[in-house]
């Protein structure tokens, strides 16, 4: 297994992109770090693995192309799966609100057709009505499909709706748990600043003891250098 690679295309040259700058990044729970910055060479591709196969992780990457730098027009970020899953209901929606609409135009339709053969085969009253006319039968059962359709269009959107209501809801619970784990890392740094300053104050303490005590020691010596010599 090589690693981790990437090869990147210039679609509109027909050629690979070369010196083109790219970050890689890894998602470990809330924490976003930056593994390293490459380069695209000649082939577009790197020199190296982004990561070699021996320290390549079961996490989540992310690999941040900037081409907007490579094609001189601002800068270009890979949307998130959770972006492209929105991105992709909404386009749902928007066909099932098309279909919708077109649907009850064929509706408002079959139902004037419905109307038009009904007043057709209306008779005075004492007269024997004559059979119901075929397409007026094949009328109302197509109503009746169109209705039907419309109805499973209505409850599709409303599954792409909740979907959607859904994602944002796990959108916002995960911008919640990184504001509350980035306030606990800066509590965290806080405390260890603080435990940082009272090691540096005992040690300091320890340090002014340890010369009083050397100094005393000293004395005591001389002391008794001079109380041998008086004994001499």
């Amino acid at each position: 297994m090589a690693g981790l690679t990437t090869h990147v295309l210039d679609t509109s040259k027909g050629a690979p992109a070369f010196n083109l700058k790219i970050e890689l990044f890894k998602i470990n729970k809330l924490e976003k770090n930056l593994v390293g910055t490459f380069i695209t060479n000649q082939d577009g591709r790197v020199d190296k693995p982004l990561i070699t196969a021996e320290n390549l992780e079961e996490i989540e990457y992310e690999l941040l192309f900037f081409v907007g730098d490579y094609l001189n027009n601002g800068r270009y970020l890979i949307p998130t799966y959770e972006q492209m899953l929105l991105e992709k209901d909404t386009y749902t929606i928007k066909n099932l609100q098309e279909k919708l609409d077109n649907l009850r135009k064929q509706n408002d339709e079959q139902k004037t057709k419905i109307t038009e053969l009904e007043g057709r085969v209306a008779v005075a009253p004492g007269v024997p009505r004559p059979p119901p006319l075929p397409g007026n039968t094949i009328s109302r059962d197509r109503f009746n499909a169109v209705t039907r359709q419309r109805d499973g269009l209505q409850r599709a959107k409303r599954d792409a709706e909740k979907k959607i209501q859904e994602l944002r809801q796990n959108l916002e619970a995960a911008q919640t748990r990184a504001q509350q784990a980035e306030a606990d890392k800066d509590e965290a740094n806080a405390e260890v600043e603080r435990l940082t300053e009272t090691l540096q104050a005992e040690q300091n303490r320890a340090r002014q003891e340890e010369g009083q005590l050397r100094e005393e020691l000293q004395a005591a010596q001389t002391r008794v250098q001079q109380v041998e010599a008086e004994l001499i």
